[in-house]
């Protein structure tokens, strides 16, 4: 995976891919260069054996905008790669896609020396307190 993006950071470490949509200053929307360039990774990380997950985060404050509607009206950055597909294709790509597809949010990135903030999570029971560096009791 030793690909140039314009809109992408690629990394592998061990058996995970971590795509980062890398446009921060559109909080990541996707446009139509950067849905080019994800079925080009995802593709390289369907072929390759050694990837065994997929985990998509965004740079900066957000993971995704959603679409990005001025690029997809102007004329579009020009793709380094011939075109291979547009948002249906993208959605297609992720739905037969034989490994893992994770999203992890900009927020839930911690390092171990960080104590990230209790969350309320609702439960069947009411609502329970956890801080996900601290793991819970197994029951």
């Amino acid at each position: 995976m030793s690909e140039s993006y314009q809109r992408l950071e690629v990394a592998r470490e061990g058996g995970a891919l971590t795509i980062t949509l890398a446009y921060p200053e559109r909080r990541n929307a996707i446009g139509p260069l950067m849905t080019n360039e994800l079925l080009y990774a995802l593709g390289e990380a369907r072929e390759d054996a050694e990837v065994r997950v997929v985990v998509l985060t965004g740079k900066g404050k957000a993971f995704c905008a959603g679409g990005d509607f001025a690029q997809m009206t102007a004329s579009a950055d020009a793709p380094q790669r011939p075109h291979k597909g547009d948002y249906v294709d993208l959605l297609r790509e992720l739905w037969r896609m034989d490994k893992p597809v994770i999203n992890q949010r900009p927020a839930d990135r911690c390092t171990c020396e960080s104590n990230p903030p209790a969350r309320k999570t609702r439960t069947n029971e009411g609502t329970a307190t956890a801080n996900p560096a601290k793991p819970l009791p197994a029951t």
